[in-house]
């Protein structure tokens, strides 16, 4: 099976190709999977290339698991992401009458949503005769992967990593396990808590296109429309438990035990309305700190005339100052400062806790295109932008090392800088 990449239009994939065209002719599982869109999957579509079958995933907008990983660890909360929508992908399969082995757990084909941490996985069920599939060895090999780029501060995803791990070498591992090494790894701390409900219950089920809906910002509005549904609430309980009072005691027009079953709706139309204005009060709390701590990580640093502005973990500088590290000038007029890639890996995007530079433009990818030097080259490559990275006016192939040399104009969507070395 190969693996490549492709920009059609718009939209980025990921194909898989080079099959056993024999196990491809007698798979109804393809028809399924291309005929139905399914919760968690990667969007595929089939095309035939000189009589060969070739599987299209949608991959926009998404960042592969390996990717998203170059410069960080793996913490708790991403790791319940990853095992609670493999666990809701499993239940979802079942209903698909589609065997689970056939999720492709590489961390290459683990696609993330870099904003909310969902992911999508990749299923292809057109197979080689000579390999055995069995999900338990793909998820031992996703856990050894992922117990080898743990966060190992954060015991939680630890011993949620490990357990997991130990029951497939064992040969016990079921679906449940998935959630049971969570619910019993994980504290019932607030902060714990409200992570899990912010990635898992929220996110999952807000559109990408409307960020209001989660963003800190829009935290007071969420607040006031919750307190007036919360006085709706009482209002409504309220009500009841007043008119069986009025009917039965005033009016003496109903029997005890209609007046118990009014009274007790009241009660009960309260009760159970209290865990779901808790978890949205609990929500806007976990919002409104993460931006307290955003804020606080935000500062200016000025020295005479060399302007020192730390955006995430980059280092924008002025290109007069002078370095000997390698820059990128910027040729437009949008903003005067240049680029310094102080490390590689190097990340180019919007994101904060992925990006080394933030370039904030709106075509511009959350996680745009990735500086390397190896072997004495430098190297960059599109992280599957939307808008595509090009040298000299030439676009890249997005997942794919490109060597650039001094004085190639670099271009991000419509930004374009020239790569200097000195």
């Amino acid at each position: 099976m190969n693996i490549s990449y492709r920009k059609i239009l718009n939209k980025n994939h990921l194909i898989l190709s080079n099959f056993n065209i024999d196990a491809f002719n007698s798979n109804y599982l393809v028809n399924i999977l291309i005929n139905n869109s399914i919760d968690g999957l990667l969007y595929t579509e089939l095309n035939i290339i000189d009589s060969m079958p070739n599987l299209y995933y949608d991959i926009t907008s998404k960042h592969s698991l390996s990717a998203f990983l170059e410069n960080k660890k793996i913490g708790s909360n991403l790791l319940c992401s990853i095992l609670t929508h493999l666990h809701r992908l499993l239940e979802t399969l079942d209903k698909y009458m589609l065997d689970s082995c056939y999720i492709l757990l590489s961390p290459d084909l683990i696609y993330l949503n870099p904003e909310s941490k969902i992911p999508c996985f990749c299923y292809c069920p057109i197979t080689e005769n000579s390999i055995e599939y069995s999900l338990t060895n793909n998820l031992k090999i996703l856990m050894e992967y992922i117990i080898a780029n743990l966060d190992y501060n954060d015991k939680d995803a630890v011993a949620s990593a490990y357990t997991i791990h130990q029951k497939c070498i064992n040969g016990t591992f079921s679906i449940n396990d998935l959630l049971f090494s969570i619910d019993n790894n994980t504290p019932e701390s607030e902060t714990s808590s409200n992570a899990f409900l912010c990635e898992s219950e929220y996110t999952a089920d807000l559109p990408e296109s409307n960020p209001t809906y989660y963003t800190p910002e829009s935290g007071n509005n969420f607040s006031f429309f919750a307190f007036l549904g919360f006085i709706g609430i009482i209002f409504i309980s309220l009500l009841f438990i007043l008119l069986a009072i009025y009917f039965y005691f005033m009016k003496k027009s109903i029997s005890l035990n209609l007046f118990t079953v009014l009274f007790l709706i009241g009660i009960v139309i309260f009760l159970l309305s209290l865990p779901y204005f808790n978890n949205k009060r609990k929500f806007i709390k976990y919002m409104e700190n993460n931006k307290k701590i955003s804020d606080e990580k935000s500062f200016k640093n000025n020295d005479n005339n060399n302007i020192i502005m730390p955006i995430g973990d980059t280092v924008l500088i002025n290109h007069a100052s002078g370095t000997s590290v390698p820059h990128l000038i910027y040729t437009g007029n949008d903003f005067n400062q240049d680029i310094a890639l102080t490390g590689f890996p190097f990340t180019i995007g919007k994101i904060k806790e992925n990006s080394d530079c933030i370039i904030e433009n709106s075509l511009i990818s959350r996680i745009h295109a990735r500086f390397y030097f190896k072997d004495s080259c430098y190297y960059i490559e599109d992280m599957n932008s939307s808008n595509g990275t090009y040298i000299n006016s030439i676009p890249t192939v997005p997942h794919t090392l490109t060597e650039i040399n001094d004085g190639d104009f670099i271009t991000f969507a419509h930004l374009t800088y020239i790569f200097k070395l000195s």
